[in-house]
């Protein structure tokens, strides 16, 4: 559903990371290209069947986006929240666009990829805030979905502590988390539903985690951190056996 196009002063491009070391100027030019849009929850953001379908999306509310990744195919979700860039990295190359869906209700700022392309070339601050973009999102993905070698309990914790971080509001029976299922967080973090719900029934059990209809309420943040940053124990080589002489 396209929206009527907010004022530029409601916008207020300073509530927003990727705008920030941007001009007035600049912020204006890109605004005035772009297209506002709102996408209710499942609904398509992106992707090779839509038209116009290769636009770059900034989020501008409180939602949460997810791009679908397929890796040999074995399809991953990544979350994208406010000020995120959806498509940042096909500004510098031709990749196929991936998918792209509203996990909950989305609103996003759109710009035709050939026109960002365009922009960034003319302007070399919005070459570094797209490229700065691409390097945070890399750096938050092998932050929160690639630790392999960590336990499910803190894998999931640490990707709870995000989706609160970006999204989470508080209410009386704790900071509350909407949209995200257990299949997006299974896919999320490349383990089977079973392991999260596993998982979840374990963090029930120490009242850090209520699940609701599309939502989830965390009543101790703090307790959630410490599973979440807890050091696994080492792994201790075996000791030789005693060494056998003629």
């Amino acid at each position: 559903m396209t929206l009527p196009r907010p004022k530029r002063h409601e916008l207020g491009f300073a509530d927003y990371p990727f705008f920030r070391s941007l001009s007035t100027e600049l912020c204006q030019e890109i605004y005035n290209s772009s297209r506002v849009r709102q996408y209710n929850r499942r609904e398509q953001i992106r992707g090779m069947t839509l038209r116009n379908g290769d636009a770059v999306h900034v989020l501008l509310n409180n939602g949460i986006a997810a791009e679908e990744l397929v890796h040999h195919e074995a399809t991953t979700l990544r979350f994208r929240y406010q000020g995120h860039c959806l498509g940042d990295s096909e500004v510098f190359t031709d990749s196929k666009p991936p998918l792209a869906i509203a996990v909950t209700k989305t609103v996003t700022m759109a710009v035709p990829l050939d026109v960002m392309r365009g922009l960034v070339r003319k302007h070399n601050t919005l070459m570094r805030t797209v490229s700065t973009s691409m390097a945070e999102r890399l750096r938050s993905n092998d932050r929160v979905y690639m630790m392999f070698a960590r336990a499910p309990e803190q894998r999931l914790c640490e990707l709870f502590i995000e989706l609160i971080d970006k999204t989470g509001y508080p209410t009386r029976e704790g900071t509350r988390v909407d949209g995200p299922s257990q299949n997006d967080l299974a896919q999320a973090l490349m383990v089977s539903r079973a392991t999260v719900e596993n998982t979840l029934r374990s963090l029930r059990a120490r009242q850090l985690v209520r699940t609701e209809y599309r939502a989830f309420v965390f009543p101790d943040v703090a307790a959630l951190q410490k599973v979440a940053s807890a050091v696994p124990p080492a792994v201790v080589a075996p000791t030789a056996g005693p060494r056998m002489t003629d």
